[in-house]
C-alpha cells in the first residue's frame, strides 16, 4: 500500500489470508511484516488456517507477531471451530489484531463459540465502547455433498451445529447470519457502535436502508490481487479520523519498564546494583554533562539532543546495573535447594501457561528432567497449580533463609560426596571436597567478621581473642590472649 497514513488517522485493514503458513519465517510472519509496512493499526482477517484449540498453534501466531511488532506492541485474538485437527493446521478461522498505540484503547477481546467471528471492544471516553467484529461466512453450498471434504470449514460448522442440536444444521449461512445479528443487536442495546468486517462471500449494503454511515472515514479503497499479502482475495482498507472515531486522541503507551531487581525479595542486590549503576555513569562522564544541560535551560535554549542522550544513558545504566547483580540470594548450592528451585520454576511456568496462550510444555519438561529420578507430579488445574506454587514459594524462601544462616544442607551434601568418593576408592576427589569445605568455613568466618566490622562506620571490632597456643583447637581452648585490631579495613592489613 503506497498511500501514506496521516498521523491523525487510524488504518483498518480487512483481508482473507488464505491459510498462511505458521512455520517460523513463514507466510504468517510475512503477513505481519506487511501489516507493519502498510502502517495498519487494526488488522482483521479470515481463513487463518490455524487450529486455535492447540496451544502450539496459538504460540506460533504470537511468536511471529512478537518478532515483527515487538513484545506487548500488539493485541491478537484468533479463533477457529472447537473441532480439534490432527495437526496445527485447520481450514477456516478468523483473527483481529490491534497494533501499536491502538492497543491501549482495547477493553476486551472475545470470540464466538464456533469460531465464526472474533471481536474487540475499544473504549470511547464518555460513551459506550466501540465493538469491531471480524467474521468469516462460508460460501453457498450443501455441506453434506459428496464433493465436500471431511476437514473443510463447511464440514466443521455442520458438525458443530449437529452437536449443538440446531434445527436444519445444513443451513450454515442462515445460522451464521442469525447468530451474528443477535450478537450485534445485543451490543447495540448497550449503546455500542458496531463495526463488522470480514469475508462474507456475498454482497452486503446494496441498499442503504438500515446502514449506518461512518462519517469518520477519511480514505478507503481496495488493493490489487497478490499484492503484499498473498491471497486470492483483495484487501480492503479504511482510514478513519482517530479523534472522531474513538472520541479522543489515543495516547501512545509507554514501553514495559525495566525491572532490574526486586527490593522486597532480593535485598542483597541493592548495594551492588547502585554501585554498578553509578560506575556506569562515572565511566561515561554522565554527571560532567549536566552543567551544560542546565546552562542551556537557564538561557531558554533547550538542548534536546543532549537531554535525550543523558536520559538514554541513565536508562542504560539501570539496565547495566541490573545485569551485574546476582540472580539468586547467596545461598550455597545443595541438591535440596536446587530441587525446590526447579519445582518453583515448573509451577510458575504452568500458571503462566494457563494465563496466556503460549505453549510452555517444552520448557516445563526441561526443568522436570533436571529433577532426576525423584519426579514431580504437576497439578492438573490452574487453581491447584496456584495453590501449590504458593506453598512451594513459602517453603523455598524459608529454606534459602535457613541455609544462608546455617549451611546445613551444603555441609550434608559435601559429606555425602566425600563418602561416595571414598567408597569408590577415589581419595583424591574426597580430599578436594574436604579442602573446599574447609575453605568455605574460613571464608564464612571472615565474612561474618567483615559484616560486623563495617569499614564505612565507626566502631565495630577493636580486638580479637585468640588461643595463647597457636596449635590449640579454638573449640576446646581455655586460655586466650587479646590481639588489638589494626586501623583500617581488615583486608588492607597484615594478618594477626
Amino acid at each position: 500500500m503506497n498511500l501514506p497514513k496521516d498521523p491523525t488517522h487510524t488504518r483498518i485493514h480487512v483481508q482473507n489470508n488464505s491459510n498462511p503458513n505458521l512455520r517460523k519465517k513463514g507466510t504468517w510472519f510475512s503477513n505481519c511484516y506487511h501489516y507493519k509496512s502498510m502502517e495498519v493499526d487494526l488488522a482483521m482477517g479470515s481463513e487463518l488456517g490455524a487450529d486455535t484449540t492447540k496451544k502450539a498453534a496459538v504460540h506460533r501466531l504470537h511468536q511471529s507477531a512478537r518478532e515483527v511488532f515487538g513484545r506487548d506492541e500488539y493485541r491478537l485474538k484468533a479463533s477457529s471451530t472447537p473441532i480439534e485437527s490432527a495437526t496445527l493446521v485447520k481450514p477456516g478461522g478468523v483473527f483481529i489484531m490491534a497494533i501499536g498505540r491502538i492497543r491501549g484503547a482495547v477493553l476486551e477481546m472475545g470470540e464466538d463459540k464456533f469460531g465464526r467471528w472474533v471481536f474487540a471492544k475499544f473504549r470511547k471516553p464518555g460513551m459506550s465502547p466501540i465493538t469491531v467484529i471480524s467474521t468469516y461466512q462460508v460460501v453457498k453450498g450443501n455441506p453434506t455433498g459428496a464433493s465436500v471434504g471431511e476437514t473443510t470449514y463447511k464440514k466443521q460448522l455442520h458438525s458443530c451445529y449437529i452437536r449443538d442440536g440446531r434445527h436444519a444444521p445444513h443451513k450454515l449461512r442462515h445460522h451464521h447470519s442469525r447468530d451474528l445479528i443477535q450478537f450485534v443487536k445485543s451490543c447495540q442495546l448497550q449503546g455500542e457502535l458496531v463495526v463488522v468486517g470480514g469475508d462474507l462471500n456475498e454482497t452486503w449494503g446494496e441498499s442503504p436502508d438500515g446502514m449506518t454511515k461512518l462519517c469518520t472515514v477519511q480514505n478507503c479503497g481496495y488493493q490489487p490481487f497478490k499484492i503484499h499479502i498473498l491471497s486470492d482475495h483483495r484487501g480492503l482498507f479504511l482510514d478513519v479520523d482517530t479523534k472522531a472515531f474513538f472520541g479522543s486522541k489515543i495516547n501512545t503507551l509507554a514501553p514495559m519498564p525495566i525491572r532490574d531487581l526486586s527490593t522486597k525479595t532480593k535485598l542483597h542486590q541493592i548495594p551492588e546494583y547502585f554501585y554498578m549503576k553509578d560506575k556506569h555513569l562515572l565511566d561515561h562522564r554522565w554527571r560532567n554533562k549536566l552543567p551544560t544541560l542546565r546552562g542551556a535551560m537557564n538561557i531558554h535554549q533547550p538542548n534536546h539532543h543532549l537531554a535525550e542522550d543523558l536520559y538514554n544513558r541513565l536508562v542504560s545504566s539501570s539496565s547495566y546495573g541490573g545485569s551485574r547483580v546476582k540472580t539468586y540470594a547467596p545461598a550455597p548450592y545443595s541438591p535440596e535447594l536446587a530441587r525446590l528451585r526447579n519445582i518453583h520454576t515448573i509451577l510458575k511456568l504452568a500458571v503462566s501457561q494457563f494465563n496466556s496462550q503460549y505453549d510452555l510444555e517444552n520448557n516445563i519438561e526441561t526443568y522436570r528432567s533436571q529433577l532426576g529420578s525423584i519426579g514431580f507430579t504437576l497439578p492438573a488445574t490452574k487453581r491447584e497449580c496456584q495453590k501449590k506454587l504458593k506453598q512451594i514459594d513459602k517453603q523455598f524462601k524459608a529454606a534459602v533463609k535457613e541455609e544462608i544462616r546455617t549451611k546445613k544442607l551444603r555441609r550434608a551434601h559435601q559429606q555425602r560426596m566425600i563418602q561416595q568418593h571414598e567408597a569408590k576408592g577415589n581419595s583424591k576427589a574426597a580430599k578436594r571436597i574436604r579442602g573446599m569445605r574447609r575453605a568455605e568455613k574460613v571464608s564464612n568466618v571472615f565474612r561474618k567478621i567483615d559484616n560486623i566490622r563495617n569499614p564505612e562506620k565507626q566502631g565495630g571490632l577493636s580486638y580479637l581473642l585468640v588461643p595463647e597456643d597457636p596449635a590449640e583447637d579454638p573449640k576446646t581452648c581455655q586460655n586466650w590472649k587479646r590481639e588489638d585490631a589494626p586501623e583500617g579495613h581488615a583486608t588492607q592489613q597484615k594478618p594477626f
